[in-house]
């Protein structure tokens, strides 16, 4: 149970303040160009060690508690109330949809759809479970792009 109050926030997929946008976006072509798989693989394979670190670190029950935080720069506002469960799921979906995308992008299939931050959010009642739903069951075996 939370013990703070369901605060006010924009709905998920309101988007980020428009020159704010401009800049993430410039910042990730930049990103995009100046890297290759060997560095973006580095990259993810350290993010991945510092969640797990984090997570193996934390309380159960201060992984379950929701907890509102400052807004931080790329960040909606939607995503300010969430547990620790809750943004390990947010990275379980990510993650499974990057790995479909780049499946279908390998195998020359077009993916249908377009990409919604709405549907990315986490259960907000999500629970431990959700490190057993992560590749291998563990977050140290989600595998980088090779």
């Amino acid at each position: 149970m939370n013990s703070i109050a369901e605060p006010k926030l924009a709905p998920p997929g309101a988007g980020l303040p428009k020159p704010e946008l401009v800049i993430a976006r410039l910042i990730f072509a930049v990103q995009s160009r100046k890297g290759n798989r060997d560095t973006f693989n580095a990259q993810f394979t350290h993010e991945r060690d510092a969640i797990r670190r984090l997570l193996d670190s934390c309380a159960p029950a201060s992984a379950a508690t929701r907890v509102l935080i400052k807004r931080l720069p790329g960040l909606e506002d939607s995503s300010r109330f969430w547990s620790v469960w809750m943004v390990l799921d947010h990275l379980r979906i990510v993650n499974q949809g990057v790995v479909r995308t780049i499946e279908s992008l390998s195998n020359e299939i077009p993916r249908s759809g377009q990409a919604s931050t709405a549907a990315i959010k986490p259960n907000p009642d999500v629970d431990s479970s959700v490190r057993g739903r992560c590749r291998g069951g563990r977050v140290d075996q989600v595998s980088p792009v090779v």
